[in-house]
Order: C-alpha cells, then sequence, then structure tokens
C-alpha cells in the first residue's frame, strides 16, 4: 500500500536511486503543505516500455538475449516475484493521478497482477517471441543491492477507488508488442 515506507539502507551501492526518489516525495509534501504548490505523488511499478534497449532491467536484458540468441540469466534462484505494466497502462495511470489525485498523496500506478516469478516471466518472454533459447542461474553480483525485494506487487486500490485507475493491456499482449517492437528496433 501507499503507507508502506520501506526498508531502504543509507550505505548501499542503489541507496541514492532510493532515497532520490523518497526525496522528491518529501519535497512534494513539503511544496504543498508550506507554499500551495498542488502535486501528486506517483509510485510506478516495473513499468516496460518501447524504447527500452538499453534499460538494465530485466525485461530488456532478457529480450537483448533472446535477439541475441543467448540464454537469458537469472541471478539467484528466479523465484523473486514482481508484477509488470506495459507503458501505455502507466501513462493513462499516470494522467489520472495527475488530474483527479488528492494533492500531496502517493498512488501506486502499476499493475497488481499477475504476480510471477522470473523463471515464469521468462518463460512468457520466451514464448511471445518463439525462442527456445536457454535460461542459466548466476550468483547475484557482488554490486547486487543487498536490499533488493524478494516480492515486489503494488495495491493499486486507492488509485482504483479514487478515480478508476486499471490496467488493461495483459502481460502476454504486452509482452508481444514489446518482442514486435525490439525484433525490428534493437540494434547491436
Amino acid at each position: 500500500k501507499e503507507t508502506y515506507n520501506g526498508d531502504v539502507p543509507t550505505l548501499a551501492d542503489r541507496a541514492c536511486y532510493d532515497y532520490a526518489k523518497k526525496i522528491s516525495e518529501v519535497t512534494s509534501f513539503v511544496y504543498y503543505k508550506y507554499h500551495s504548490v498542488k502535486s501528486t505523488i506517483i509510485r510506478p511499478f516495473n513499468v516496460y516500455h518501447l524504447n527500452s534497449q538499453k534499460d538494465r532491467r530485466i525485461l530488456p536484458s532478457m529480450m537483448n538475449s533472446i535477439l541475441k540468441n543467448e540464454p537469458i540469466i537469472i541471478y539467484g534462484d528466479g523465484q523473486q516475484t514482481r508484477t509488470y505494466t506495459f507503458c501505455t497502462d502507466f501513462i493513462v495511470g499516470m494522467i489520472k493521478t495527475i488530474l483527479h489525485g488528492r494533492c500531496a498523496e502517493a498512488y501506486n500506478i502499476g499493475s497488481s497482477s499477475p504476480e510471477i516469478n522470473l523463471i515464469d516471466l521468462a518463460n512468457k518472454l520466451r514464448e511471445a517471441s518463439r525462442s527456445n533459447v536457454s535460461i542459466e542461474f548466476q550468483p547475484y553480483p557482488e554490486i547486487y543491492p543487498k536490499t533488493e525485494p524478494k516480492r515486489r506487487c503494488p495495491n493499486t486500490t486507492k488509485a482504483k477507488e479514487e478515480f478508476g485507475f486499471e490496467c488493461t493491456v495483459s502481460l502476454e499482449n504486452g509482452l508481444k508488442r514489446f518482442y514486435n517492437w525490439a525484433k525490428e528496433t534493437y540494434q547491436y
């Protein structure tokens, strides 16, 4: 839920990323409270999109492997779970939040289902691309954040109840769109 504040260490490789998001939320709240600057806080959840070839997140990395006909690398045991939000759903949610969200409040914008592990995600992407590349498991690199959550699934009830936000692009459909775009556009 939006009330969850997380557990983020200050001395970690990704601390600057996590704290930059937190300071943005604090700044939004303070400017609204003390200066009447109208703003809402949007928390995106695992948005994947076209034009993300150089993105180091999991879906672009898997797509690069598929298009290069190389094994998909999964760090750890592959049981960590996420939900994934196609870019058009996120854009609709973002606009609805800006137009209808309450000032200085946070809204989770993303897909709340299906929550799947990385092995299943790799298999769905292989299916969408009709690829048979293998999946390889590797230990986490030394620089990988030790505090990375094993589970990331937003509760989007607030956005749904307040302004009717719901994702409409299924994971399977989004992955097909992503693959069709990538096979025409990715450069190696």
